[in-house]
């Protein structure tokens, strides 16, 4: 038994005194904190740029049969429409930036339809994600009731059309 302790203590001692061990046992931690913050940072820059379109645009029409989405969107640079045609000719002929439709089963179909102007491809997922956000802050709003608290927790289909000439 005493071999066996004498021979593991030393291949114990062999491995530990490789500099390659001590790299990897402290490089790994250091890598999975740096992953960290370089993930927390890109999430920051994207929320500034997501919330920075929202406040550059002129103007954003809200289709809601729904009536789920709240008064607090109800002002510039938000206007709610009946129809959506209308917004999609406005966003294509260069007036309106962008249209979010919130179907009358938005709780159970959970799909958002957006209209926006193309703007390039990172800035594309913008109005999508202010589309959904809208819907979750009003959906907070109205807690107390289930069906919207299902509503919350779920994750919604966006479907977005982006224009980018006057087609």
């Amino acid at each position: 038994m005493n071999k066996i302790s004498l021979v593991a203590s030393r291949e114990y001692l062999k491995v530990v005194r490789k500099p390659t061990f001590w790299l990897a046992t402290l490089f790994f931690p250091v890598f999975l904190i740096v992953v960290s913050l370089i993930s927390g940072l890109s999430a920051q820059e994207a929320e500034k740029t997501i919330k920075a379109e929202a406040e550059a645009s002129k103007l954003i029409y809200i289709v809601d049969p729904s009536g789920i989405i709240g008064q607090q969107y109800r002002h510039d640079p938000f206007t709610v429409i009946s129809e959506a045609e209308p917004g999609i000719v406005e966003v294509k002929a260069g007036t309106a930036d962008a249209v979010f439709v919130y179907p009358a089963d938005i709780l159970t179909g959970r799909r958002i339809e957006v209209y926006a102007k193309s703007k390039g491809l990172l800035s594309d997922t913008g109005y999508p994600t202010l589309a959904t956000n809208i819907l979750k802050q009003s959906i907070l709003n109205g807690l107390g009731d289930p069906q919207k608290i299902d509503a919350y927790s779920a994750g919604y289909q966006t479907s977005s059309t982006m224009y980018k000439n006057a087609n």
